[in-house]
């Protein structure tokens, strides 16, 4: 099935087609469930939900969007990691997980970043983290999405270059300024 097949279900499915909404889950669900299992393994800890639960909310912020026309299968990934990105984040705020740690992260930045992909920060950094791509995207709308890409999705560098419509040497440049200006912001 190709991206414009998917995008077409998602039309037809905000127009009140069962069938289409059947099909879009049967193409869609098993990469939701994914990154919903890879973002909640990167947080750790106990959950009251599981993957599984996070998956069908991002199926039905999906549904919500008026506009959805994606161009290539990582114009769809990063769509896809945006939308488990922030069901998983409200969860953790629903959770009171930043009363649990005063508002603190404690957790060494630099080099968990260094370690490019896998990043390992509990519920609390993971909210922070969240909290400062809000103000990267005020600051470079560009940056925020490359970070967003990098720890949210499984893109690679080229996929994420496909995906924002930038040379993969640009996705470089933006991860490294990215990389020194979250740090310091979560050193603040």
């Amino acid at each position: 099935m190709t991206i414009q097949d998917i995008t077409q279900l998602l039309s037809q499915w905000r127009q009140g087609s069962q069938h289409a909404h059947a099909r879009l889950l049967e193409q869609l669900y098993p990469m939701l469930r994914a990154l919903a299992n890879k973002n909640m393994q990167a947080i750790g800890g106990h959950f009251t939900v599981c993957p599984t639960e996070i998956a069908h909310e991002a199926v039905l912020r999906l549904s919500e969007q008026e506009n959805a026309n994606w161009q290539s299968r990582a114009h769809c990934m990063a769509t896809v990691a945006c939308l488990v990105r922030h069901v998983v984040i409200d969860y953790l705020r629903e959770r009171g997980a930043e009363k649990r740690h005063g508002g603190k992260v404690l957790v060494e930045w630099q080099a968990e970043l260094d370690a490019d992909r896998s990043v390992s920060l509990d519920a609390g950094g993971w909210i922070a983290v969240h909290e400062a791509l809000e103000q990267l995207e005020a600051l470079d709308a560009d940056c925020a999405r490359v970070v967003e890409l990098k720890l949210f999705s499984d893109l690679d560098a080229e996929g994420i270059a496909s995906a924002c419509d930038f040379s993969v040497a640009t996705v470089g440049r933006h991860w490294r300024f990215a990389k020194v200006w979250l740090a310091q912001q979560l050193r603040d």
